[in-house]
């Protein structure tokens, strides 16, 4: 499956985590009717989902940018029906009956007293 970050990539990430988090939960969950792919960032692990089985999976993302991608994306790869983009601070209104979030990995130095 071929996807673009954009040219100003909303999320960093080692090449094939969203692709290995989308086949985990994929394997071990049944096809479910619905799911929700909270920060979808690129749009990737919401159209695995679709792909891998899931029938409708709303990706979701506060960020106009990473919305534009999600959408470019999930255009290109034919999946705007069954995996529609949008604007939500964190979940679409309905129920779902699989949630999936892979937050990006934000670096920061460790202080030390624990505190973040």
């Amino acid at each position: 499956m071929e996807a673009a970050a954009g040219p100003d990539p909303v999320i960093q990430w080692t090449e094939g985590d969203e692709a290995h988090s989308a086949r985990w939960h994929s394997e071990r969950a049944a096809p479910a009717p619905a799911g929700v792919v909270i920060g979808t960032g690129t749009g990737v692990l919401a159209s695995v989902l679709a792909r891998r089985g899931i029938k409708h999976v709303v990706a979701t993302d506060q960020d106009p940018r990473a919305l534009a991608c999600a959408r470019d994306n999930v255009q290109r790869l034919g999946l705007s029906k069954q995996a529609p983009v949008v604007q939500a601070e964190l979940f679409p209104d309905g129920r779902a009956a699989l949630v999936v979030c892979n937050p990006p990995w934000v670096p920061a130095r460790p202080r030390p007293d624990g505190s973040q």
